[in-house]
């Protein structure tokens, strides 16, 4: 498990504010209040946690993107001489940078495919999403239990 990880699953996960009996509605306000900021901060360390691993893979996916857009202005250079070449006299040596520009095309293909295939591997922050779910569905109970004191 990475540092940043590991960090983030030993926070504390804390009960709610503790309101006696009888506290004001201010007090009451004032609890609920500091709690939604702790949830409220905590869930976003988490996000950031599982959205840094995330961006790895993305950038990965971005240099192999960038690679295969590199290799395409190349193959169409190289395309566009050949063409030039080949329309112009019917010699080999039109039919050889026609070759060159053929092979770019193809790495083109290569990375594109390996950078898709990295971007497949993008995942959304599950944990995050779970906890908020599960905060949120505490929060109601909690809520609704409060209604019916």
């Amino acid at each position: 498990m990475s540092a940043p990880m590991a960090a983030a699953s030993e926070h504390y996960w804390g009960p709610p504010t503790a309101i006696g009996q009888g506290a004001s509605t201010k007090e009451i306000f004032s609890a609920a209040t500091r709690d939604a900021k702790t949830l409220a901060r905590q869930e976003a360390d988490l996000a950031k946690v599982e959205v840094k691993r995330s961006l790895a893979s993305a950038g990965r996916a971005g240099a192999l993107f960038t690679g295969g857009g590199l290799m395409a202005f190349l193959a169409l250079q190289a395309l566009t001489v050949a063409a030039g070449f080949g329309l112009a006299t019917v010699l080999p040596v039109g039919i050889a940078f026609l070759v060159v520009g053929v092979a770019y095309l193809l790495a083109t293909g290569v990375l594109v495919g390996v950078g898709r295939k990295h971007l497949s591997d993008i995942e959304p922050p599950r944990r995050t999403i779970d906890t908020v779910k599960e905060d949120t569905r505490v929060a109601r109970a909690a809520f609704t239990e409060g209604m019916h004191r």
